[in-house]
Formats: structure tokens, C-alpha cells, sequence
């Protein structure tokens, strides 16, 4: 029995899709296991047991990344194919059991959404599978002694950026004296102010570009609270059932809040989409320190009670 998961292109929708794909791997046992995804999703699957392909999907024109997929699936004898894009590939690949997503329904958080194509209640946790190499290297990064604050300062469009000065508010009332700042190596810039003003009080593990997904992951394990923008990293922190405050501004929260057992997020004005927003970056601006120190203190008080 060989499974085939084809999951996002997107870091936080690949994360998302982490619990169907557990879910799966318990319910059906396969003896091999491949996954399709982004490229920047891809190092999230190299631990998992049983993998035996991971195949970073490259866009290419006219969907032809589709055709080279199947083209690397075909004889393969897949006996269950879960497909999250709704690709032509899982409807030419004979399989035992077939599973497709369908259309976004906005309303429902996405891990809803995703377990809805098997069926499965509750809805399960998202998990990332580490091994000893991610691990060790964590360890390296972070090692034993004062609790860790994460602070995720960046994001993929920057008025989902609460300002970095406000992070830095946030941070000194929190209590925490080892801080570790997560992002990809090309946001340095947008975080060079934070890493400045933060190691002026604090002990500061500068990890920005440092870490592939997986090796996030096996931080994130290692922390005591994530205080975040809403982002892939956001979701990591999650999957790893670290305390995770998201913050909001112009995305959807119903859909794409951080899931987990100690999870929430804050978020000053309801977001009615990019047409019914003069200006999105106001959303952030009007999330206050205050809100989010009291909110991070709340949910650090509900993890450890």
C-alpha cells in the first residue's frame, strides 16, 4: 500500500495539512510514502517515517509540473491518492482510495476544511516529524537554560506586519531574557531594527535565515511561547504545540488562525477582504502592545494551567 500525498505550494497550508496526512498515515499504514508540495514546504516531510519521495513542485507554464508529477507517479501503484490541489494528477492515477479537496470554503478554518476530505472528527493537531540531525541542531542553537520568547517578526506582504517596534514593546514586558527571532534570509531588513533594540535588554538568538522549515520546527519545540505575525512560522510554532499568539490584520482569522492546543490570536478590526479595505496596513496599526501583552500572559497562564 503506497501513499500519495499532494499538498500546497504554501509553507502555512503545508503545515495545515500535516494532520490529514497523519491522520492517513495511522489509518492506512502504507508501506511507502511520497509527497508533492512547494519547494519551500518541502524540507517539512524529510522526517517523516516511511517517506520515500519528496517531490518539490516547481510551477512551470500551461501546469506542466503536473504532467512531470504523473509522469514520476504512473506505474507506481499508489493504493491511496490525497490530493489538497484537485490536480488533473489524481484522476489519472488508478488508486484503491481516492481523496480530492474542493473548494475553498472560507468559513471554516483550513484544517477543518482539509480533514472534511477524509471525514475525520475531531479535527485532528497538526504534526511535523523531526529526526536526530534537526534536533542536534536545535539543541546548538538553543540549549538549556532561561526560557526562550520566539517572535516571528516578518511576513510574506508587509501590511501583515505588525511594526517591529511594537514587537520589541511587546517582548520587554514578557517574561523572557532569551529571545530568538525567526524569518527567511531576504526579510533580514524588515528585522534589522528589532535585533538591534532587542539585544540592548535581552539575550538574542539572531536565527533569521538560518533554518529550512523543518529545522524551524525543531526550534519551535525548544521555546516556552511564539509571538507571531500570521505566517508559515506562526503555524510551525503551532504544529509543535508551542504556546503561539497570532497576530491579524488584513487576513482571514476564521480560516487561517494558528491550530493547536494552545493557540490564539488577536486582532483589532474584523477583516472583510482587499475590496472592502481602504487600507490594509491600518488593521495592524490599530493592534495596540497592550492588547497583545495581556492576550500572550492569558495564554500563557491557559498552557501552563
Amino acid at each position: 500500500m503506497k501513499l500519495l500525498f499532494i499538498t500546497s505550494s504554501r509553507l502555512g497550508d503545508a503545515v495545515l495539512s500535516t494532520g490529514l496526512l497523519h491522520h492517513a498515515v495511522q489509518r492506512f499504514n502504507p508501506s511507502e510514502i511520497w509527497v508533492a508540495c512547494g519547494s519551500i514546504a518541502a524540507p517539512l516531510f524529510q522526517a517523516l517515517p516511511g517517506v520515500k519521495r519528496v517531490i518539490a513542485l516547481e510551477k512551470q507554464p500551461y501546469g506542466r509540473h503536473w504532467l512531470t508529477l504523473w509522469q514520476q507517479g504512473v506505474g507506481q501503484g499508489f493504493g491511496v491518492v490525497i490530493d489538497l490541489r484537485n490536480s488533473i494528477v489524481s484522476y489519472l492515477l488508478f488508486a484503491r482510495h481516492t481523496f480530492r479537496l474542493g473548494r475553498s470554503d472560507k468559513t471554516r478554518h483550513k484544517a477543518e476544511q482539509l480533514a472534511a476530505v477524509m471525514a475525520v472528527q475531531p479535527v485532528p493537531y497538526n504534526k511535523i516529524w523531526l529526526n536526530q540531525a534537526v534536533q542536534a541542531q536545535a539543541a546548538a542553537w538553543l540549549p538549556p537554560g532561561d526560557a526562550v520568547l520566539a517572535l516571528c517578526p516578518t511576513a510574506n506582504w508587509f501590511p501583515k506586519m505588525w511594526p517591529a517596534e511594537r514587537f520589541v514593546a511587546a517582548a520587554r514586558q514578557l517574561p523572557f531574557q532569551r529571545i530568538a527571532v525567526f524569518g527567511a534570509a531576504h526579510e533580514r531588513e524588515q528585522a534589522a531594527s528589532l535585533l538591534e533594540s532587542l539585544s540592548q535588554t535581552h539575550a538574542v538568538i539572531d536565527l533569521i535565515g538560518k533554518t529550512d522549515p523543518l529545522q524551524a520546527a525543531a526550534c519551535m519545540e525548544r521555546v516556552a511561547f511564539c509571538l507571531a505575525n500570521d505566517s508559515g512560522l506562526m503555524h510551525i510554532a503551532a504544529a509543535m504545540g508551542t504556546p503561539t499568539l497570532g497576530i491579524f490584520g488584513p487576513s482571514f482569522d476564521r480560516e487561517y488562525s494558528p491550530w493547536g492546543k494552545h493557540t490564539a490570536f488577536i486582532r483589532a478590526a474584523p477583516f472583510l477582504g482587499l475590496e472592502q479595505t481602504a487600507d490594509p496596513k491600518a488593521l495592524m496599526l490599530a493592534v495596540e502592545v497592550k492588547a497583545v501583552v495581556e492576550a500572550a500572559r492569558k495564554l500563557m497562564a491557559a498552557a501552563a494551567g
